[in-house]
């Protein structure tokens, strides 16, 4: 079942030709994803987070012009891959910065990380890391992608440097100052 989900998700992001933009809180957006996603954490005991760097206002609510329903699925394929990829007791950290103008998006992880050239193959369709015993269908970070390139935004995957994990980080998202 989940397979036929993602899909039809795929296909449905391959034959986007118009969303339909708007200016939304990516605070309020990634608030949710992380509330939905909450129980698959707790059931690992991952510590899970959200955090938002220091704004010049204390109020922001990183305000960013997106396609909510696209930009929700790319953040809940994140956090659930970091989630089962992550051993149990171990942390997710869901960051929101500002960066040059724009917002981005991080979500790091303390799971095992990859082999570094397999961080660009991920997000080819139905790739599967080698070595991994957690089920998927391969399409997550494809499906992730997608909606990252409709956006005009970069997904880009590294290793933490000297220590396990990953980090998966969207960046260029506009904010409502942008023109």
């Amino acid at each position: 079942m989940h397979l036929v989900h993602q899909l039809l998700t795929l296909a449905r992001e391959e034959a986007q030709t118009n969303a339909r933009f708007e200016l939304v809180s990516l605070r309020r957006l990634c608030e949710r994803v992380v509330a939905d996603i909450s129980l698959l954490a707790e059931a690992k005991q991952i510590d899970l987070g959200l955090e938002c760097a220091p704004s010049a206002q204390p109020d922001d609510s990183f305000k960013v012009n997106v396609e909510p329903a696209g930009i929700e699925i790319l953040l809940t394929n994140l956090i659930d891959n970091a989630i089962r990829y992550t051993p149990n007791g171990g942390k997710v950290d869901v960051v929101i910065k500002r960066e040059d103008g724009l917002v981005s998006v991080g979500v790091s992880d303390s799971g095992p990380g990859l082999p570094d050239e397999e961080c660009e193959r991920v997000f080819d369709r139905f790739y599967r890391s080698t070595g991994t015993k957690e089920q998927g269908s391969g399409l997550g970070l494809a499906i992730a992608l997608k909606v990252a390139q409709r956006h005009h935004a970069t997904l880009r995957m590294k290793n933490h440097a000297g220590r396990p994990g990953l980090n998966v980080t969207l960046s260029g998202l506009r904010s409502e100052s942008q023109p």
